[in-house]
């Protein structure tokens, strides 16, 4: 088939999704090419026209063919030794390896499409692209804050991580998350999935198209698969990328924080920082509600926000049930819907922005939500969670009893939450 042909044909293919009367998901189980190819084409398309989907050669291939055993060995054992690198770490390595050895050098590209091969979720910053529309693409980066805060923990004071998620389209901050600790990809999730419920529509909830953590290393292959197959979602590490509200958070501290800082006599905690973010994003114009037009037809739709559930970190470890009650955390939530599965093993998923109620789930089928009478309704943080403990910790061995650590502890939720 010649070029004009099969630029046609391809075109023809996704005349449907163009005219919007199907999604990319319905056009590949309808013609039984791949999600992935589809969505490559109909990005080909828009950058380029028909001339995007004439079939192209690789650019260096014959450099990747030609790669020595050595040179190839050397690539894989250091992605082995060193997955969270960036590609232009792996090229210098790389290069250096091979003067040592006295071998020809190789270029970017061919140790990008190695590391690919490697770890299929990674991608390069070249081949980013802009959303067409809003919440198609939602985009996390992370960064280091220069000051420190309390850590009420441990009461340390610490340089607390900023997570920032935007709008591909709109280039909006929509929400965020302050940690004094790395986030796991299954927290990272949790933080999407409560972005979503910003995004609520009046029957269901839009997922975006694709989730971007831009600069941060994917790790749980296995949980992005199961992403994936569940929800059409898929899930990227863009390499190499430059962080696109770098300069939001250097005024952010420079310009704002700092002189809080100084004003302030005492060492603040992290949930006064969050307020004083909260205020500067929101006052210079980052709104959900300046976002047009958030609900688009072929984005994956959510009908109950128990549906997202599987978003949720699951639990380290099964509960047992006792008295219709699981004690997760070292506080009881109860149901009588419990009353059946006395002594079962159950396992459990949280929210750990919101621990007033978890989800019991028995064979992995969902079976209820549990609420604990000591957090009430309030929407206690497992940060916030694990600071009161701290705060008790000293009490606990002064016959204070678990009855009257528990009377404490909801004292001091009520008191965080005045």
């Amino acid at each position: 088939m010649n070029d004009n042909k099969l630029e046609l044909k391809r075109y023809n293919i996704l005349k449907p999704y163009f005219s919007k009367e199907k999604n990319l998901k319905e056009l590949s189980d309808d013609t039984q090419i791949s999600y992935s190819t589809l969505k490559r084409w109909a990005s080909k398309y828009r950058k380029n026209g028909l001339e995007g989907l004439k079939k192209t050669k690789r650019i260096d291939s014959s450099t990747y063919r030609a790669l020595s055993e050595k040179a190839l060995s050397f690539i894989k054992s250091l992605y082995d030794d060193k997955p969270d690198m960036k590609i232009l770490e792996y090229h210098q390595e790389t290069k250096n390896f091979l003067k040592d050895i006295g071998e020809k050098s190789v270029s970017y590209d061919t140790v990008y499409r190695v590391i690919k091969t490697l770890d299929p979720y990674t991608k390069d910053a070249s081949e980013d692209y802009f959303a067409e529309n809003p919440n198609e693409i939602i985009e996390l980066e992370s960064y280091t804050l220069d000051y420190h805060f309390l850590d009420e923990r441990d009461n340390l004071l610490k340089k607390p991580y900023a997570y920032i998620i935007y709008d591909n389209f709109s280039q909006i901050i929509t929400n965020f998350h302050l940690s004094f600790d790395k986030l796991s990809l299954s927290e990272i999730l949790c933080l999407l999935r409560e972005n979503t419920l910003k995004f609520s529509g009046t029957n269901y909830f839009n997922l975006p198209k694709e989730f971007r953590l831009n600069n941060m290393k994917i790790s749980d292959k296995n949980l992005i698969e199961d992403v994936k197959n569940i929800y059409d979602l898929d899930i990227f590490y863009i390499n190499n990328k430059e962080f696109k509200f770098l300069n939001f958070i250097n005024k952010f501290q420079k310009n704002y924080l700092r002189n809080l800082l100084i004003q302030s006599n005492s060492n603040l905690p992290l949930h006064e920082l969050e307020k004083i973010l909260k205020e500067y994003i929101h006052n210079r114009g980052h709104k959900v509600s300046s976002i047009p037009n958030i609900y688009q037809n072929n984005l994956p739709k959510i009908e109950k926000i128990s549906d997202m559930d599987f978003l949720l970190p699951l639990y380290s470890s099964k509960r047992k049930v006792k008295d219709m009650s699981i004690r997760f955390q070292n506080v009881l939530y109860h149901s009588p819907v419990l009353f059946r599965y006395e002594d079962y093993d159950v396992e459990i998923r949280y929210n750990p922005l919101n621990l007033s109620r978890i989800k019991i789930y028995v064979d992995n089928k969902f079976l209820c939500d549990l609420k604990s009478d000591i957090i009430e309704d309030y929407p206690i943080s497992l940060y916030t969670f694990e600071s009161i403990k701290n705060k008790l910790k000293n009490k606990i061995g002064n016959n204070l009893g678990f009855k009257g650590y528990l009377e404490e502890f909801q004292s001091l939720v009520r008191e965080n939450f005045k």
